[in-house]
Parts: C-alpha cells; sequence; structure tokens
C-alpha cells in the first residue's frame, strides 16, 4: 500500500495485466471488424481516454478511425449543473 496527498491507495492492476487486456480487447475487435466495409469509429472522452486510445489503436490489427469528444457537467468551475453537454465533438 502507498500514500499519494495523505489517502492511502492499493494498486489494482498491473501495467502487464493493463496491457494484456488492451490486447485481448484488440483481438476481440479484430474479430468483429476485420474485413467490414467500412472501419469504425473509435470515439474517446477527452480527455481521461486518451492513453488507453493510443494504446488500443496500436494493438489494433484493422482499418479504424479516431476522434474524440469533450464532456462537461460544470457551468463553472466549481458547479455541478446536473447536465452533461457536449463541449467538442
Amino acid at each position: 500500500m502507498s500514500e499519494a496527498d495523505s489517502r492511502p491507495f492499493e494498486l489494482l492492476w498491473s501495467a502487464y495485466d493493463l496491457a494484456a487486456r488492451v490486447n485481448e480487447l484488440a483481438e476481440e475487435l479484430h474479430g468483429i471488424f476485420s474485413g467490414a466495409p467500412d472501419p469504425p469509429i473509435f470515439v474517446g472522452v477527452l480527455k481521461g481516454s486518451t492513453t488507453f486510445m493510443a494504446d488500443l489503436i496500436r494493438a489494433a490489427r484493422f482499418d479504424l478511425k479516431v476522434d474524440f469528444m469533450a464532456i462537461s457537467s460544470y457551468r463553472s468551475s466549481v458547479a455541478q449543473s446536473g447536465v452533461v453537454r457536449i463541449v467538442k465533438d
């Protein structure tokens, strides 16, 4: 167990486990999309998905397109509005 900002945390998955699962997912998607008439579009939500998306795109063995979108549930910098807004699509 380690501490960050005085809060304890525990490692759930190792880097090896995450990489293995990304490769498994890429293989599953290959079975679905290889030979498809149109490449799938992978859409990630900024900013949290960028590393995962990059890993998945590198592991993919089929043509694909990539896009990102940004969403927000904050009207100001501190108060949630309760409504999710698409900021970039």
